[in-house]
């Protein structure tokens, strides 16, 4: 096996590169004859995230037992949807980032991002009986405020300014694709509009003052 973006020679029980994360090609090796520096024998070991799993599992478990008796009560599971999503929007921002450690600041807000605005949607849906009032607001906001939460980490941590780049990139496009359905369904777009302008501006702020970081995380990210 042989890495062609380092240009490395690897073992057979490789599948990917150990330096740069590119799938390895199964061609001869460049060094015919020769040996070259070995790696540290791999194992690919299985799922270990335990505390994810039984996240998992608990919210389905709670889900179900809910919309059972539910179900059986009303005839609709539509207050097991959002109690089940309240218990993950908990985990998610209270209990995941004291028992999950070695991820980013992005991975938690993204994370965040997702089940918060799913529970916003559900509460939305029951209240108003549409999902609608929750996109056009609290979707782009809370776009806005990862933006802001990486920009304040990067000015406090230079070492996190890398990793912050992918992640403020992610928060604008996410704002910008929420204000063209918004334009598109004719729905009002003023706070769309205000937050995706503001994600935008993060966005280039970073591009303008930290030009090298973004591109070198670009470039790991998407092996250009």
């Amino acid at each position: 096996m042989r890495c062609l973006e380092c240009n490395v020679d690897l073992g057979e029980e490789y599948r990917r590169c150990p330096l740069c994360g590119a799938k390895a090609d199964p061609v001869p090796p460049a060094l015919e004859g020769l040996r070259t520096a070995e790696y540290p024998p791999v194992r690919y070991r299985p799922y270990r995230k335990p505390w994810t799993l039984i996240a998992a599992l608990t919210l389905a478990g709670f889900f179900a037992v809910c919309a059972f008796f539910e179900l059986g009560w009303t005839g609709s599971v539509r207050f097991s949807v959002v109690y089940a999503l309240l218990l993950a929007v908990v985990w998610a921002l209270f209990v995941r980032p004291l028992l999950v450690t070695g991820r980013r600041l992005g991975n938690y807000l993204v994370t965040g991002w997702f089940w918060v605005s799913l529970f916003s949607a559900a509460v939305s849906g029951d209240r108003y009986g549409s999902a609608a009032p929750a996109v056009r607001t609290v979707f782009p906001l809370l776009c806005a405020l990862g933006c802001a939460g990486l920009i304040v980490h990067a000015l406090l941590n230079k070492k996190a300014r890398r990793g912050g780049v992918i992640y403020i990139f992610a928060f604008t496009v996410i704002s910008l694709v929420l204000l063209a359905c918004l334009a598109a369904a004719g729905e009002s777009l003023f706070a769309a509009a205000a937050c995706s302008a503001f994600c935008l501006v993060c966005l280039l702020s970073v591009r303008l003052l930290a030009g090298q970081d973004f591109a070198d995380e670009f470039k790991a990210r998407f092996h250009t």
